[in-house]
């Protein structure tokens, strides 16, 4: 995989970004075996008591994670690298510098006081406390540097619009649902047709465009910052590779746009254990409609830049009719926690929700994100017993799993019901994951009805072709292993937190 985009045509000012396949795979293998390790040597030098002194002479770390994430990432620190990165020639968002300022405060914060406060404790795979290293600083660091990027490059291609008119999508299909509710599987099935579908890529979401009308600038500095972008994002994958599949240049999920501008915090939930910086964007419906309309945008762009396959080439227009956009295929579970944001961002949209019985969603997702924090955090060695797992807790109040992930899949659940009880006729159609199981094709001719799609034989060819090598793959590679009582968790306690949805959604379990 050379390059994902090639030169633009569609939009003045701009080019489309090369990413290769070999740079990523270097900058991977240099953060698994080399950073990482090396960052979790430096750990236990800083952010741990050095054993023989500290049992005898009362010696604590010599520095407090927290204290070095807020002392290290400024806003002032971070806008200045984004700036130099960027090559834009003046230093715009698609929010106020301020408000920009504030959202990257309250990240960093958010990440501090989940060490501080002990938030996962009893997560960590010894039954220790996941806390803040240096994996953690550098991690947060290069996601938000991308996010302030991205925002920096999509707003200076935007923002003249006599130079580019960057019109909203029309009539997305979106999947939503449960975490670990087939969402994934479901995307990459109906992206076997290439002709109607167009899907957001992990590279178009970390670096859309470059910008090179209103100045020139040496972009090499940034296509390096980007790669390892991708490097570490490849890093997060192979954590949990046996449980979800993603490339860095393949489809992605759609919170990978909605991040950017320091927006949508789900990252800092899954990926870093911190959820104060959620509960502040979920009550606050300006902005996630502000999160929403930049994501838009971005994708508006992406068509502006000609990166949207059309039907139809650029100079044979008479040989296989007039050239169309597809239509945006996109995905991610997290949009439950905002279908309001989302009908009033593409009001024309079209939702598939995937259903899954919630002890499955719980016990898996539990495995997912704990594979997650092993990579992105460090777990205290001082409250972790080296030779029997620490017993969980199985009361709603204490279990650590039930508090840090389960509450929030629930959460997301609760809001999507709450939706759709104060807008019975939206555009919504429910899958069972059953039935996607049982009859994958069957569902595929429900949903192309319901956008409105017509089916063509060779899709369908090669959907089925889809099910049937999936099948057979199925049956050679290692699957994903999880229950309940491995995370201290019972179906009472499961149901007692998804009560609401299964209320409402009985019938499709």
């Amino acid at each position: 995989f050379a390059s994902t985009m090639g030169p633009s045509r569609g939009l003045p000012g701009a080019s489309r970004p090369r990413f290769a396949g070999w740079r990523v795979a270097v900058q991977k293998r240099v953060l698994r075996w080399v950073l990482l390790p090396l960052a979790r040597f430096v750990d236990r030098l800083l952010f741990e008591p050095w054993g023989f002194f500290s049992s005898r002479f009362s010696v604590g770390p010599l520095v407090s994670g927290p204290a070095v994430l807020r002392r290290w990432l400024t806003p002032e620190r971070l806008r200045a690298h984004a700036v130099a990165l960027a090559g834009v020639p003046e230093e715009r968002y698609h929010l106020p510098v301020g408000a920009i300022d504030r959202r990257v405060r309250a990240v960093v914060e958010a990440v501090a006081r989940a060490d501080e406060r002990g938030e996962l404790a009893g997560c960590g795979p010894r039954g220790g406390t996941f806390r803040i290293g240096l994996a953690t600083i550098f991690g947060v660091e290069r996601r938000l540097l991308r996010e302030l990027v991205v925002d920096l490059v999509v707003t200076s291609l935007t923002a003249d619009q006599d130079d580019v008119v960057v019109e909203r999508p029309t009539a997305p299909l979106v999947i939503v649902g449960p975490p670990r509710s087939g969402t994934t599987a479901l995307l990459e099935l109906l992206g076997r047709d290439a002709l109607t579908w167009r899907q957001l890529t992990t590279a178009e979401a970390h670096l859309p465009a470059l910008p090179t009308k209103k100045r020139r600038h040496d972009h090499a500095a940034l296509l390096r910052a980007a790669h390892g972008w991708l490097a570490g994002q490849e890093v997060v994958l192979d954590a949990v590779r046996h449980a979800h599949h993603e490339r860095w240049d393949g489809p992605t999920e759609c919170r990978g746009a909605l991040e950017n501008g320091v927006g949508a915090p789900y990252v800092w939930w899954y990926v870093f254990g911190a959820t104060q910086a959620l509960e502040a964007w979920l009550d606050d419906a300006d902005a996630r409609d502000a999160d929403y309309a930049f994501y838009s945008t971005q994708l508006g762009l992406l068509d502006a830049l000609g990166t949207t396959p059309t039907t139809g080439g650029d100079d044979d227009d008479d040989k296989r009719g007039p050239r169309r956009r597809r239509t945006w295929l996109l995905k991610d579970p997290a949009h439950c926690f905002s279908l309001d944001a989302l009908f009033r961002t593409f009001p024309d949209a079209k939702v598939v929700w995937t259903h899954r019985r919630p002890e499955r969603v719980a016990a898996s997702m539990c495995s997912l994100v704990s594979s997650i924090w092993r990579d992105t955090l460090r777990e205290d060695r001082r409250r972790a017993q080296e030779e029997e797992p620490q017993k969980r807790d199985t009361t709603t109040e204490n279990n650590p799993f039930d508090r840090a992930i389960v509450a929030y899949v629930a959460r997301q659940l609760d809001a999507a019901v709450a939706y759709r009880r104060s807008h019975p006729h939206a555009a919504i159609l429910d899958v069972p994951l059953t039935d996607l199981q049982e009859d994958p094709i069957a569902v595929v001719d429900r949903i192309y009805a319901f956008a409105g799609k017509p089916l063509h034989a060779d899709a369908r060819a090669a959907m089925l072709r889809f099910v049937d090598d999936d099948e057979r793959d199925r049956k050679h590679r290692k699957g994903h292993d999880y229950d309940l009582q491995t995370f201290g968790l019972t179906a009472d306690i499961v149901d007692r937190r998804f009560a609401t949805y299964l209320a409402a959604c009985a019938r499709f379990h």
